[in-house]
């Protein structure tokens, strides 16, 4: 039953075309406000220095300078959350390879899927070009 397993794995295709403009890659951005258009995952993540856009400008400053102030003085906090920010880099890399995988065992499978795939890119590039137009401070998080 090949289609029931095609059938099975688009949707992890179409979910993991998603997680490529993740909020992974802009979750401390400093600027959460979403660009227009229809983001390629949902919306709703944000991070205490960027704030949520119901804020305003002084409850976002105040957040942030709490924030600093808090990793300042705990060591522990910024050891850990440096922490994170690699595993999250690794963990992203590692999703990015297995979906660059399992979209050429897809299209080995079906061929005609490379329209759909080439429809997904142009969208997911599209989309983050906007994104970085709309964000210039934009910059991918290696470290703090």
């Amino acid at each position: 039953m090949k289609t029931n397993r095609i059938s099975n794995v688009l949707p992890l295709a179409f979910a993991l075309a998603a997680l490529s403009v993740s909020p992974i890659l802009a979750a401390d951005s400093g600027n959460d406000a979403a660009p227009s258009g229809t983001p390629p995952s949902g919306e709703g993540h944000h991070h205490h220095h960027g704030g949520p856009g119901f804020l305003s400008s002084d409850e976002k400053a105040k957040l942030k300078s709490a924030h600093e102030k808090a990793l300042k003085s705990n060591p522990e906090l910024k050891s850990e959350r440096e922490s994170l920010h690699a595993d999250r880099k690794a963990l992203f890399e590692k999703m990015k390879s297995h979906h660059e995988k399992m979209k050429a065992a897809m299209l080995k499978a079906d061929p005609t899927l490379k329209p759909l795939f080439d429809k997904m890119d142009a969208h997911r590039k599209e989309w983050m070009s906007k994104f970085k137009k709309d964000h210039p401070d934009f910059k991918k998080h290696d470290s703090e």
